[in-house]
C-alpha cells in the first residue's frame, strides 16, 4: 500500500491488534477486514493505492471532498499512478501532450474539471471515488455522497437546534484534527450551469471566440457549461441554492481550490487541515434549510449566528476578503516587460492556439488602463509557462526557477 494520508479515526474501526500508530497500518487492516467498503469507514484525507497480491488487483482511492490528489494513466498495457503528474513523466513512455478540450475549458473557468487534466490521457481519480483495476478491467464507484434534502428527524427543528448542531460538529471536527497534529439580474434568467460559468469564468462567449484560433475551435466544444449542466441534470437537489452548493462541493472544491491548496502546502512541507470539510459537518450543513443559509441578502446566516456569542461584530459583519494578488498592477508596472515579452513571444504565437491580434488588444487595453484584463492575462501567462515547463522539448529554454520548481 502507498499513499498520502491523514486518518483521524485510527484503529477505531478495525478489530485487530496493531503494531504501530501509523495511518498506513490502519488502511491495510481496514482493507483486509472490509474490502472496498473500507474507504467509507476511513475518516480523514487520503490519496492511496492498495495492491491485493492474492486477488491480483489494484485499488486507487481518494478522500471524500478531494483534499489529496491522485492521478493515473495507461501506457503499453501498464497502469501508472502518482500524487503528482510530473512523477508520471519519470517513465519516458508517458507522452507530454496538451489536451485541447481541457485547455479550452481551462480558459473558461481557470481549472480543469475532473476526471480530465491539461495533459492528454492523464486523469484524476475523482473525489469520493475508488477505482478498481483487475485483469484488464476497470471499475469505478462513488463511495460517498450527501443530500441537500433535510433529514427526516430535522424537519421540525428550530433554528436554535441547527445552531447547536453546527457548533457540535465544528468542535468535534477541530478537535479530531488537533489531536492528529499534536451577478446581476441578467444572470438570474440564464440556466444554472451558464450562470455558474459566468460567475467564475474568464474567457467565455464572444471573448473566447475571439481568442481561440479557428482551427482549435473546430476541435473542441466551446461551452464549458456542458460539464456543469450534466452534473446538475444527474444530481437534482431541492432548490437552486442547493444545486449550486452541490456543484461547488463536488467539482469546484476538489478540482480547483483543494488541488491548489494541496500543491502549495506540500511544496512548502506544510500539511493543511480543513475542519469545515469534515464529512459529518458537510452532511449536516446540507440538511439545513436553504432559507437559514441565505437570509435575505445575508449569506452564511446560520453559521454566523452559531458563533455570534464568540466573535466580535466587526468580524461577523465585515465583507468577504479574498486572497487576490495585485497582478493587474504588477503587469502595468514592475512586470510590464515580462508579461509583454511572454504573451507576444514568437514561441507562444507559433503554437497556433490563439489569435495573436486578440492577445495584443487585451494586453494593450490593460497596460494603457482602458480595461482590467488582469485575470485573462494571468491565465494566458500561466498556460504559456506551463507549456514551456512541461510540453516543450527540453532543448528550448524555460525560466530556471520554474524548471527547479517542476523538478521538486
Amino acid at each position: 500500500m502507498c499513499g498520502i494520508c491523514g486518518i483521524y479515526n485510527i484503529q477505531s474501526q478495525v478489530p485487530v491488534a496493531f503494531r504501530t500508530q501509523s495511518d498506513t497500518e490502519v488502511i491495510v487492516h481496514a482493507y483486509e477486514e472490509y474490502g472496498t467498503e473500507c474507504f467509507a469507514r476511513l475518516h480523514g484525507m487520503f490519496g492511496l493505492a492498495i495492491w491485493d497480491e492474492r486477488r491480483q488487483r489494484l485499488l486507487l482511492a481518494r478522500d471524500r471532498p478531494g483534499k489529496k490528489p491522485l492521478y493515473y494513466t495507461r501506457v503499453g498495457g501498464d497502469l501508472l499512478f502518482a500524487s503528482e503528474i510530473k512523477a508520471l513523466f519519470c517513465d519516458p513512455r508517458v507522452s507530454r501532450q496538451a489536451d485541447l478540450q481541457s485547455l479550452a475549458d481551462f480558459l473558461s473557468v481557470r481549472y480543469v474539471p475532473g476526471p480530465a487534466t491539461l495533459f492528454k490521457d492523464i486523469y484524476k481519480v475523482q473525489a469520493g471515488h475508488w477505482l478498481l483495476f483487475e485483469r484488464e478491467n476497470a471499475r469505478e464507484e462513488c463511495y460517498w455522497d450527501f443530500s441537500f434534502e433535510p433529514l427526516e428527524r430535522h424537519r421540525a427543528f428550530a433554528t436554535a437546534t441547527y445552531l447547536d448542531g453546527i457548533r457540535q460538529h465544528v468542535r468535534r471536527s477541530v478537535a479530531e484534527r488537533m489531536r492528529k497534529l499534536k451577478t446581476a439580474a441578467r444572470a438570474l434568467a440564464e440556466p444554472d450551469s451558464q450562470r455558474w460559468v459566468n460567475w467564475f469564468g474568464i474567457f467565455n462567449g464572444s471573448l473566447k471566440e475571439q481568442l481561440l484560433a479557428s482551427s482549435l475551435q473546430a476541435q473542441v466544444d466551446m461551452h464549458a457549461g456542458r460539464i456543469f449542466q450534466r452534473w446538475l441534470d444527474e444530481h437534482p437537489q431541492r432548490d437552486n441554492l442547493s444545486r449550486m452548493l452541490n456543484l461547488d462541493t463536488k467539482i469546484w472544491l476538489p478540482d480547483n481550490l483543494l488541488m491548489k491548496n494541496d500543491k502549495m502546502t506540500m511544496a512548502a512541507s506544510v500539511e493543511g487541515r480543513i475542519p469545515l470539510l469534515d464529512e459529518h459537518l458537510v452532511a449536516y450543513a446540507a440538511s439545513i434549510p436553504s432559507h437559514l443559509k441565505v437570509h435575505g441578502w445575508q449569506t452564511k446566516y446560520i453559521f454566523k449566528q452559531a458563533y455570534a456569542d464568540f466573535l466580535p461584530q466587526t468580524i461577523l459583519t465585515r465583507k468577504k476578503m479574498g486572497f487576490n494578488m495585485p497582478t493587474g498592477t504588477w503587469f502595468r508596472e514592475g512586470q510590464r516587460a515580462f508579461i509583454t515579452g511572454l504573451l507576444l513571444s514568437e514561441r507562444m504565437s507559433s503554437r497556433g492556439l490563439f489569435d495573436h491580434t486578440c492577445i495584443e488588444r487585451l494586453l494593450r487595453d490593460h497596460l494603457d488602463g482602458r480595461s482590467n484584463y488582469q485575470a485573462q492575462l494571468f491565465t494566458l501567462a500561466s498556460l504559456e509557462l506551463w507549456f514551456r515547463v512541461f510540453i516543450d522539448p527540453p532543448t528550448l529554454d524555460a525560466p530556471q526557477e520554474l524548471l527547479a520548481f517542476a523538478a521538486q
